[in-house]
């Protein structure tokens, strides 16, 4: 009897020691309800008072916004920066290029003009020096004769409207020129018939595009670009021209054929006042396919926006000559 009230002592002593050790380790363990009340409050808290610690990268003038879940805060990894109010890119804002083109051409061929140039030819076997008188009214007239040399002097020639002759003093001739030949040289010169006598008038023929703001020989210019309508009389596939910003006088040419190959350029320079009309009195063509060729045109005088007869622009004073 005593062994076995010694036996239950010592089990019961054991379930003691156990039992003090468990709750020594573990700690006191909450009631259910009150645990749930606890966590509510600490997700409460963390919402009201967000961690607001700057992320390392973030300058202090930047602001950043914390972005919180469900039982947790956090802060975004990307920053909000402040607005700065940058307004879009604005494009130039060029002049009207049709505007532009009347401009040039009442520049160089008023209402109507009186000139005296000189034509001049070089290549690398031979030069040629004319001297002619250049006459035009408005855009459908011109008349053209030559002074000197003697061999070709009287040789003239004559445009009404699209319609262009050839007066041949020394055969007593006079040849319409057709279409097919506007393009071809002017007294063996690189201008074409069409350069000389302006069959084409670029307003009318041409629609015109303004390409930028250059510099050129000093002058700000507008770079224009023309291509020709579908039913222009012209003999070129495109054009572009660089025109002065002031007065929109030109200071050079590109011309382009029907396969858009570049065949000449033309240069302005030497520019002088006639009357109202501030014009450029060389112009230096330069042929791209033929490069040891050149001609200049000079003018060496200029009377513009004066009354000329209709008489002077007729088949009869062509071919009346001296």
């Amino acid at each position: 009897m005593k062994k076995l009230d010694s036996l239950i002592y010592c089990f019961f002593a054991a379930g003691l020691l156990i039992t003090g050790l468990i709750f020594s380790h573990c700690g006191r363990q909450p009631q259910p309800e009150i645990w749930q009340e606890q966590k509510k409050e600490a997700v409460s808290k963390e919402v009201k008072e967000p961690n607001t610690i700057r992320p390392p990268g973030i300058p202090p003038q930047v602001t950043f916004q914390p972005v919180v879940t469900e039982g947790q805060t956090m802060t975004t990894a990307e920053p909000q920066m402040p607005r700065q109010g940058i307004p879009p890119a604005i494009p130039p804002q060029f002049p009207e290029p049709q505007g532009l083109l009347e401009k040039m051409d009442y520049i160089l061929r008023g209402t109507s003009h009186d000139m005296k140039v000189t034509l001049d030819v070089k290549t690398k076997r031979w030069e040629r020096h004319y001297q002619l008188r250049v006459l035009m009214k408005g855009v459908d007239y011109a008349f053209a004769r030559v002074l000197s040399p003697a061999k070709v002097e009287g040789q003239g020639f004559l445009r009404i409207k699209a319609r262009l002759w050839n007066y041949l003093p020394t055969a007593e001739r006079t040849i319409l020129i057709p279409p097919s030949m506007m393009l071809d040289r002017f007294l063996g010169s690189d201008f074409s018939n069409d350069d000389f006598v302006k069959l084409s008038y670029l307003p009318r023929d041409y629609d015109g595009k303004v390409m930028s703001e250059e510099m050129m020989d000093g002058w700000d210019v507008y770079h224009l670009e023309l291509t020709p309508r579908a039913d222009a009389p012209v003999s070129y596939g495109k054009l572009e021209i660089w025109l002065r910003k002031a007065d929109a006088a030109p200071v050079e040419w590109k011309f382009y054929d029907e396969g858009f190959k570049h065949i000449r350029t033309i240069h302005y320079s030497g520019f002088r006042s006639f009357g109202a009309h501030g014009i450029p009195t060389v112009w230096a063509m330069k042929n791209i396919q033929e490069p040891d060729r050149e001609t200049v045109v000079t003018i060496l005088d200029a009377a513009f926006d004066m009354d000329l007869a209709d008489s002077i622009f007729t088949r009869e004073n062509l071919e009346k000559y001296p």
